[in-house]
């Protein structure tokens, strides 16, 4: 189902991608 290093690669790095994305379109 989830494509990525390990069986089961940790949701936190989506989360903390989605929330920089957010943080920057905040920034501009």
């Amino acid at each position: 189902a989830f494509a990525g290093p390990g069986p089961v690669p940790p949701p936190r790095s989506k989360l903390r991608k989605s929330f920089r994305e957010r943080m920057n379109l905040k920034a501009l």
